[in-house]
């Protein structure tokens, strides 16, 4: 957890009140939006629905809600804060963004709602328009794990994420029944550039799409050296659950997705930014040789 705001803390217990902080200005709001998917689950009670949608002429335009979600804001840079919580561990550092001073809040709630309308889209027509934005580097959103895994995202990776969101239900599975992400095991479908197979198959609707994928990965699960005999058998029979609700409903499946983290708020980021030129003011005036003894 970040400490703020200080860079040295001899006592736990400011470290502690100070993580806490990082907490409450946590963005609640962007993290229930854009919550991470567990395996490849569905949206709603862990079983995916068909688009059966009654289908009208509003359509609605699938190029400018993906538009949406480019930032007006610069990408903010990535700073390294000591943590506090351990006043030995000089040599650790938390990687953290560094917001620009005009960093324009209210953009960014704009952003989270483009997200959310993106997230809870199951239109199959999305998918083929976001497959044209995969590669699009334009900033989107910074979102946060802490201690240190920070990020930002452009534009591409959340639209890559939403087209795999549905085809990989297929091809992801765990090791144990109960597992984390690093139980995560994708089975090789073959299948690695969708666009270029997209442009194979142009002919093929996202239903066409989603029973291959199913099929493709039957036939690698067996051979599967990194899933047990078990997890083998719990992945087919869970594929196949997949497939013959395809092949009943004959309607595309739609799984909620997400991103991980958490969304930086105003006030976080200006304790961040408070406790960097702390540092900075602290290493400036170290000794030379305290400051290439502390990683500088």
């Amino acid at each position: 957890m970040i400490s703020l705001p200080r860079i040295v803390v001899a006592a736990p217990l400011l470290a502690a009140v100070a993580a806490a902080a990082v907490a409450r200005h946590c963005n609640a709001q962007s993290e229930a939006a854009t919550a991470p998917k567990s395996d490849a689950r569905a949206k709603s009670d862990d079983k995916p629905k068909s688009d059966d949608e009654p289908v009208t002429d509003d359509k609605p335009d699938f190029d400018a809600m993906i538009d949406a979600l480019a930032s007006r804001n610069e990408a903010p840079t990535f700073i390294h804060l000591k943590p506090t919580y351990s006043p030995k561990s000089v040599s650790l550092f938390l990687r953290q963004p560094l917001f620009p001073k005009d960093y324009d809040w209210d953009d960014q709630t704009r952003v989270v709602r483009a997200l959310n309308r993106l997230f809870e889209c199951d239109d199959p027509e999305l998918w083929e328009h976001l497959l044209k934005y995969v590669d699009d580097k334009r900033y989107c959103i910074t979102r946060g794990q802490p201690p240190s895994s920070s990020r930002n995202y452009t534009v591409g990776e959340i639209c890559r994420k939403l087209v795999w969101s549905r085809l990989e239900f297929a091809e992801r599975h765990t090791k144990s029944a109960v597992g984390d992400r690093a139980n995560v095991v994708y089975v090789d479908v073959g299948i690695s550039d969708l666009q270029k197979w997209r442009k194979e198959n142009p002919d093929k609707s996202l239903y066409d799409l989603q029973v291959e994928f199913c099929e493709r990965a039957l036939k690698a699960i067996p051979t599967e050296e990194k899933l047990s005999e078990e997890a083998r058998g719990r992945a087919e029979k869970k594929v196949r659950g997949y497939l013959d609700q395809l092949l009943e409903t004959k309607k595309p499946l739609f799984f909620g997705s997400g991103i991980p983290g958490r969304g930086y708020t105003e006030k976080w980021a200006g304790l961040l930014r408070e406790q960097y030129e702390r540092q900075q003011t602290d290493e400036e005036g170290k000794p030379d040789g305290q400051k290439k003894k502390d990683g500088n």
